[in-house]
């Protein structure tokens, strides 16, 4: 006793409260990322919640090993009780910090899917095996051993689902891919740019919601997210929030022990962590668990009318068809011996069979999970909405009968305003032969079709009130569309229209006798220019295509030139001045 009070006051032993408020700053770093998503969400009314600021990246997994510094420590003795829930904290934190990245992978390709695949697994596996060993040699207190153990088989569970939903994201664009292609041979139907000019402003609003809608349908992170999978997560992350906050009421608020509320190293940075981690968690749980309502929404008239024990055992092709391009594929073993490829095709074989046995469970267990899930809280709740609005419409039918003497204007008023939601409704209907899905999924219901054709009319008013003036006046101003600027490019570069662009701009800067307030706007008019010729250059080059390197070059001079007047480092006005001196 003598010695472990002397380990426990020891000098050596000083800097782990500053260690601690290291974790938990980098705890508090994955929450604001967190946060950051859930607001983005509510935002645009994604209620599937796209990982737009905290992805899957060498940055957030180190921050994430930091984070989870008191769950792999084998030798810092913990035995306070706020000891003992932050290092159950950081456990389902790693969770469901997991739960958040599902749909990230889903934007990658599969060398970056491979890669973090493995470097989370790294870290997931450490934790569980550390987590292992500390339960039979009492390094997690017996009290909370229980959640310990049920939050580890969590973690594990969900990073294999996790995993292996995953490495469907190529297939899945594959599929996705085709189907858009043939999408849009239908409603460009051949068109030219001659043809695309003379559309009416109507007629283009509709297309850019036809492309808007196949945009958005087709969204990798969207399809991740309305997967089966994605509401399995969403049940984890539920559970794990759940058990740690019966800890905190169980331990915290109703002692059964006399134990300190902290007695380790880490005193009071103990606290702080587990409190960070804690509104980590409640945050963090908002997009897994809204992803796994937006699963069960999207399937509930499937459940109800169509599904069968034949549709919850039945795996689309997509889950496994990579693993059979894998297992088809021969290995190039060069001049190994006969029996030494055989034993390794067998291998790989045995390898590929139990990974495609794998995914066949996981998909099934999510179906089921997934059937439960609508069964338990759809159900119920639809049940009570539809006597509620058989109720309005009584109400409603009651109210026209006793006020049955409506004149002629007030009587056309409300059969213009059916038709009009007729007419609206059958756009957006009509909007769902343009919804790309997958095999097996279900129809997406109207009230889907509505937010996203909303979401289009949003940005089309946000662009309304933030329109390129300058661009605009320069149009304008502009009799001859521009023909000089295509007479000038004699560059036989195709869709490289920046450079002519930004070399006309510099010798029109260059010019003297101009007024100072025509050259700046004319920079600001072709800088709002530039960022449309700059969508239209890289949908119409490849990444491996030399029109990238010019691209940059003409980035480079064009922020020369509009920042500081200068081309290749030479002041424009200066190198006029200095020429037309020289020439006279």
């Amino acid at each position: 006793m003598d010695y472990y009070d002397d380990y426990l006051n020891g000098p050596y032993l000083y800097p782990l409260p500053w260690v601690g408020l290291y974790i938990a700053v980098a705890s508090l770093i994955c929450s604001v990322a967190m946060a950051g998503d859930v607001v983005h969400g509510f935002r645009w009314k994604v209620l599937w919640f796209p990982c737009k600021f905290f992805t899957v990246n060498a940055a957030s997994l180190t921050l994430l090993a930091v984070a989870t510094k008191l769950t792999v420590d084998l030798t810092t003795a913990m035995l306070g009780r706020t000891d003992r829930m932050s290092k159950l904290s950081s456990t389902i934190f790693v969770t469901i910090v997991m739960g958040n990245f599902l749909t990230s992978f889903a934007s990658m390709d599969s060398n970056a899917i491979l890669i973090n695949i493995a470097a989370l697994g790294i870290l997931v596996i450490t934790i569980f095996v550390d987590g292992i060993i500390q339960i039979p040699t009492s390094g997690i207190d017996t009290s909370v051993i229980a959640e310990e153990g049920f939050v580890l088989l969590s973690m594990l569970f969900l990073f294999v689902t996790l995993s292996f939903s995953a490495l469907t994201v190529p297939t899945t664009k594959k599929h996705l891919e085709l189907k858009y292609g043939e999408l849009h041979k239908i409603v460009s139907n051949g068109g030219t740019l001659e043809e695309t000019a003379k559309l009416t402003n109507q007629k283009l609003k509709e297309v850019v919601k036809i492309y808007w809608v196949m945009a958005v349908t087709s969204s990798p992170q969207f399809v991740m997210a309305r997967s089966v999978t994605s509401a399995t997560s969403g049940i984890i992350c539920l559970l794990t929030v759940g058990t740690l906050i019966e800890s905190m009421v169980r331990i915290d608020l109703v002692p059964s022990d006399s134990a300190p509320l902290s007695s380790s190293a880490y005193m009071w940075s103990a606290a702080m962590i587990l409190w960070i981690q804690f509104i980590g968690v409640l945050v963090g749980s908002v997009a897994p668990i809204f992803r796994w309502f937006t699963a069960i929404n999207l399937n509930r008239r499937n459940v109800l009318s169509n599904w069968h024990l034949n549709t919850l055992i039945l795996v689309e092709n997509y889950w496994i068809q990579r693993f059979v391009e894998w297992k088809e594929r021969p290995l190039a073993l060069g001049n190994r011996g006969m029996k030494c490829k055989k034993l390794i095709q067998n291998v790989k074989n045995l390898v590929m069979n139990l990974c495609i046995g794998v995914q066949f469970g996981i998909v099934v267990v999510s179906k089921v999970a997934q059937f439960i899930s609508i069964i338990i809280l759809i159900l119920p709740f639809s049940a009570c909405y539809n006597y509620y609005k058989r109720l309005n419409e009584n109400r409603r039918s009651k109210t026209k009968v006793a006020n049955e003497n409506p004149t002629s204007e007030s009587g056309r008023s409300p059969t213009n305003h059916t038709r009009s939601e007729r007419e609206t409704l059958d756009a957006e209907l009509d909007l769902s032969d343009y919804v790309l899905q997958l095999e097996g999924e279900v129809k997406l219901p109207t009230r889907i079709l509505k937010n996203i054709c909303d979401e289009v009319n949003q940005v089309i008013q946000m662009a309304t009130h933030r329109k390129p003036k300058n661009l605009t006046e320069l149009l304008r101003k502009s009799s001859n569309n521009f023909k000089g600027v295509v007479d000038f490019d004699s560059s036989q570069v195709p869709h490289c229209w920046a450079l002519p662009v930004v070399t006309l701009t510099s010798i029109a800067t260059a010019l003297p006798n101009i007024a100072c307030h025509r050259v700046e706007q004319l920079k600001s008019s072709v800088s709002e220019g530039l960022s449309y010729i700059d969508i239209v250059e890289k949908s119409l080059s490849s990444k491996g295509d030399d029109l990238l390197d010019i691209k940059h070059a003409v980035d480079v001079t064009w922020g020369r030139i509009e920042l500081y007047g200068k081309w290749l480092n030479e002041d424009l006005k200066l190198a006029l001045t200095r020429n037309s001196s020289n020439s006279s």
